[in-house]
């Protein structure tokens, strides 16, 4: 069993992972992030999605998989070392904190990220399937008339209601 010790280890790697690492790794504090691995995905929930439109900087979109690549070659860029590994416990009642992979390796830091996010609660099959589930299935929309500004009309029967804030009359 080895063992290292780290100025910072973050662990997640979304948007939020990705973003602790690197101004961690621009003040010279060489964290390490763990990405996860099977059957957590790195990348976040990101990685499930297929366009991102309202993000400062791509003002044609971009996909969330390639958005998760650009964030992790950036963190890099400055020094950040990444591992495809889950973290199995950590114990946080003493410093330096102790974490422990699945693989049986023990880490230390003085600092710990965690940036795990969330999980989407995907429907039943049966119900994703049918095209008039009353919830999201996994794309949960920041703008939910976006689309419909685009096309005259929804993609999603969850949003096929007028919206109140816009339609006054």
């Amino acid at each position: 069993m080895a063992t290292g010790q780290h100025q910072v280890v973050i662990i997640g790697s979304g948007p939020a992972g990705w973003t602790a690492a690197l101004y961690t790794a621009r003040a010279n504090l060489k964290p390490i992030v763990f990405e996860g691995a099977a059957p957590n995905l790195p990348g976040g929930q990101l990685m499930w999605t297929s366009e991102v439109e309202n993000f400062p900087g791509f003002p044609h979109g971009i996909k969330g998989p390639e958005m998760m690549a650009k964030f992790k070659e950036q963190a890099e860029r400055f020094g950040t070392v990444s591992r495809q590994e889950n973290i199995a416990s950590v114990d946080m009642s003493k410093r330096p904190f102790v974490l422990v992979t699945e693989g049986g390796e023990t880490v230390t830091t003085d600092s710990l990220i965690i940036a795990t996010g969330a999980t989407a609660k995907l429907l039943p099959h049966a119900l994703r399937h049918q095209g008039h589930a009353r919830a999201p299935t996994r794309r949960i929309s920041c703008e939910p008339n976006h689309a419909r500004a685009r096309s005259g009309k929804s993609e999603d029967p969850l949003h096929d209601q007028p919206d109140p804030r816009r339609d006054h009359g």
